[in-house]
């Protein structure tokens, strides 16, 4: 590993629309190349990021901008050392986060932002803004390294146990004159094989993003430790048949209605001689606390702790006595139909606690709100996303405010409530925060996202260099029908009439129709190929309301597919170049469910359909993402059929009898573990059963996200060559 002064390299040309396919898988949808991961330091100075030298290069290094001199070095030169197999708990990780890059791809910072520390190459790095390096020995792949607040201490996870290093004062010649080894704190008993310590389990890391299992003290002298015990989680094997002599991979699920993870939290004291003593952290007595969602410890204050019950109606944030062990209720939010975590909360704001909840009495729909200490503080309308930072003067958040399609950074004040917008064009916006320094990254429909450091000497737009994808992308933006939904209309050339292509999510926690170039890309190659594309987004979709949210509750398919076909014919019967006649859709994920719903209910309006790793039968999906829309399974066994594809039985629900089927593509990667193979090839079996004629193209080696450049890219090909043949 080297430190170098230069930035990345300058972008490569535009590609040709013909080799957008590939382009866009060996860029990952024209992200590389581009800063991410950003951190500011609490005083301003340092603002560390990641980014790869050029947009077709998955190696992302270490970058550092100081705002005193405004200049930005390369820290870290991942490329030497980018190679090594992962631990199955770091491909886990990759694979809930979506990511599909190499070298270094995730890094954690001391309080100050003067050190951090990372996994490359297999080894455990501890690096300062100077560049000084510090190898950490450990007895294996360590994962998630994290420091203490001071930077005197790392800790990481070996295997399934907590390990700690103590680290040296100043890392300058630390290396040969300071070895550092990780040691064994604390971890499961012989007999527990089903036990981690210091990781998130399956339903935390995919559904609440809590992707961490551990937290320091600020003073670093106490550890709080997630201990994970999955016995009675259900095993799903996770074959490759194109290796028969490949064991399966086990891998704990807990599907819907059946049992969860058993989450404890204890409290360890560092300062002993005997770390590995601990204390258990409870919930009050009368907390049910089925899911541990979150834990923030900030410097000055008590840790927060928020657990959920299993029904989600109660989200109760408690704070934490680290002397006893002991913890008080400081906020109690009771909802229905469910209550929403929200990314950044609980925090602290000076000695109030911050939170964000769905108050249905403000405005029409219902408005989520920044709450502190019991107390509204933002205004109807001002739909809130995450909270960003907060201080004794304000909280900051993204937010929209009356249009979903723009995600704006709003400040607002802690003595009255007033709005500022940091950062509110229309657009896509997010920020970062540090003394007086701002980092700002904004994308709109005419430009990709621009990372800018603001602070007291100016501002500087940090190296960008990720590829142009060489499309027109002309989008008509509108809102369609009684609810008012949020869609995006793409046309060739021409008079038509075209064949219309559906190119939707559908589902909740994900948004289609955005003010963002990049959001259209993929739609707009589609176009290029000769089809009106349409993208809506139905109800459930984030941004909008809680009302419009929770219209989706004990209904994933008659109101999201309800919705797009509304969309469809108002839209065609207002624009006479859609061909009603010539009707396909394409998803994946919830994508792939609506697709299939839209095939099977609709075969009157819908000619094919390409189902991609769809949730066919929604018992098979996970507790905490479906009781949250559908309740327990066993409680309402007809709401999950109903919102399904197949029963119970292997039946296909509700399918329309016709004697001219929709033509349909089935694609699933065989080792995806979010949405198992499962679910499609019960698809199969069901429409082989009922006589209906499909494709499937199973993926050998994939998994849900399809981070295979190859695959990627010839998905897009093979659709289209379907959609070509059968509209």
């Amino acid at each position: 590993m080297t430190a170098a002064a230069d930035g990345p390299t300058a972008p490569a040309a535009a590609p040709d629309v013909d080799d957008f396919p590939l382009q866009y898988a060996r860029t990952q949808r024209f992200t590389r190349g581009r800063p991410r991961t950003v951190t500011v330091s609490p005083d301003g100075e340092r603002v560390w990021f990641l980014s790869s030298q050029a947009g077709d290069d998955g190696i992302h290094h270490l970058f550092l901008h100081t705002t005193a001199d405004g200049r930005t070095r390369r820290i870290v030169d991942a490329a030497p050392a980018a190679g090594g197999d992962l631990t199955d708990a770091e491909r886990a990780r990759r694979e809930r986060l979506r990511e599909g890059g190499g070298g270094i791809v995730g890094y954690a910072t001391d309080h100050a932002a003067a050190r951090t520390t990372f996994v490359l190459g297999g080894e455990v790095h501890v690096v300062d803004a100077l560049g000084n390096d510090l190898v950490v020995a450990t007895d294996g792949p360590l994962f998630d390294p994290r420091l203490s607040p001071d930077g005197r201490r790392l800790a990481g996870v070996v295997g399934t146990s907590v390990h700690l290093a103590d680290l040296p004062a100043d890392l300058a010649g630390a290396a040969d004159t300071h070895p550092v080894s990780a040691r064994r704190i604390i971890g499961p008993a012989p007999d527990e094989d089903a036990v981690t310590w210091g990781v998130a389990e399956f339903a935390a890391a995919e559904e609440m993003g809590r992707q961490r299992g551990f937290w320091f003290a600020p003073d670093g002298r106490r550890l709080l430790v997630a201990r994970v015990d999955e016995s009675a989680v259900a095993v799903v094997h996770l074959a490759e048949p194109a290796e028969p002599t490949r064991a399966p991979r086990r891998h704990r699920y807990p599907f819907a209605g059946t049992t969860n993870a058993t989450v404890d939290l204890h409290l360890l004291d560092l300062s002993g001689t005997d770390p590995a003593a601990d204390r258990v952290v409870a919930p009050p007595a009368d907390v049910e606390a089925e899911y541990l969602v979150d834990v923030s410890w900030e410097p000055g204050h008590p840790a927060l702790v928020t657990w959920q019950d299993r029904a989600q109606n109660r989200l109760v944030t408690t704070a934490l006595d680290d002397e006893a062990a002991t913890v008080s209720i400081v906020s109690d939010v009771r909802g229905e139909p469910w209550v929403e975590p929200v990314s950044g909360t609980p925090c602290w704001a000076g000695e109030a606690v911050v939170t964000v909840q769905d108050r249905l009495d403000l405005g029409p729909e219902g408005t989520r709100a920044v709450v502190v200490d019991g107390q509204v503080l933002s205004p109807p309308g001002l739909q809130v996303r995450s909270v960003l930072d907060a201080d004794v003067t304000r909280v900051v958040v993204r937010a929209s405010d009356g249009d979903a399609t723009t995600i704006g950074v709003h400040a607002i004040a802690l003595s009255d409530g007033t709005v500022t917008e940091v950062v509110a064009s229309p657009g896509v916006h997010a920020a970062w925060f540090g003394g007086d320094t701002v980092v700002t990254s904004s994308a709109t429909m005419a430009t990709a996202a621009t990372t800018t450091v603001v602070g007291p000497s100016g501002s500087t737009v940090l190296p960008d260099h990720a590829h142009h994808p060489g499309l027109d992308v002309e989008v008509a933006l509108r809102r369609v029908g009684p609810h008012g939904l949020h869609c995006g209309l793409l046309v060739p050339p021409g008079d038509g009439p075209f064949p219309v292509l559906l190119d939707p999510y559908g589902g909740p926690h994900a948004q289609r129709v955005l003010r963002a170039r990049n959001a259209w890309l993929v739609p707009a190659w589609f176009a290029a190929q000769g089809y009106a594309v349409l993208v809506i987004d139905n109800r459930g979709a984030p941004g909008r309301s809680p009302r419009f949210e929770h219209a989706i509750r004990d209904d994933l398919a008659a109101v999201v597919l309800g919705d797009q076909v509304e969309v469809l014919e108002e839209v065609a019967a207002q624009d006479p170049r859609l061909d009603l006649g010539r009707v396909a859709i394409r998803g994946w994920s919830f994508g792939g469910l609506l697709a299939g719903l839209a095939a099977l209910r609709r075969p009157d309006l819908f000619r094919a359909a390409i189902v991609g790793a769809p949730v066919t039968e929604q018992r098979l999906y996970d507790t905490h993402y479906t009781e949250r829309y559908l309740g327990h399974p066993d409680e309402a066994p007809e709401v999950y059929r109903a919102s399904s594809l197949v029963d119970a039985h292997g039946r296909l629900v509700a399918a329309m009898d016709t004697d001219r089927p929709a033509a349909m593509l089935l694609i699933h990667g065989l080792v995806d573990d979010n949405v198992v193979a499962a679910h499609t090839l019960r698809l199969s079996r069901a429409l082989l059963a009922a006589g209906r004629p499909h494709q499937f193209l199973p993926l050998s080696g994939v998994t849900h996200m399809t981070p295979q450049e190859e695959v990627t890219a010839n998905l897009l090909r093979l659709q289209v060559d379907f959609l070509q043949r059968n509209v």
